[in-house]
């Protein structure tokens, strides 16, 4: 092998190893300030906000549109449908919620989409 093949070598290789360490993959969660985004918990952070902002419609008792959100399993259920994020997005498609109302705040919003990324724990 010659000089410049080596050194044509060596840098290919350098620069594979270069971009195989700079590829991996973790979670982006937004930075937004006075929000906590790394300890949500479902019991702590989104139940809260399922209480304050949509059991007035959507409780057992009569749920509107048949949807319940009263309880971590009717809760999970829909933001695993990928409903929960539509509507409170207000991504076309889906009903905005709250109705006749603003979006959620920035930061109920990461919050609820960084326990849906983490699993939906029933924490």
């Amino acid at each position: 092998m010659t000089k410049k093949s080596l050194f044509a070598f060596a840098i290919i290789a350098s620069t594979l190893l270069i971009f195989t360490c700079a590829c991996k993959h973790d979670p982006v969660v937004a930075t937004i300030p006075g929000c906590d985004t790394i300890n949500v918990t479902f019991s702590e952070t989104v139940n809260p906000i399922i209480q304050q902002n949509c059991l007035t419609c959507h409780s057992n008792a009569n749920p509107s549109a048949g949807i319940s959100l009263e309880g971590y399993d009717n809760v999970a259920a829909v933001a695993n449908s990928g409903v929960l994020m539509g509507v409170i997005h207000h991504n076309e498609g889906y009903t905005p919620m709250p109705p006749d109302s603003d979006k959620l705040s920035d930061c109920k919003i990461t919050q609820t989409q960084k326990w849906i990324d983490d699993g939906t724990p029933n924490n």
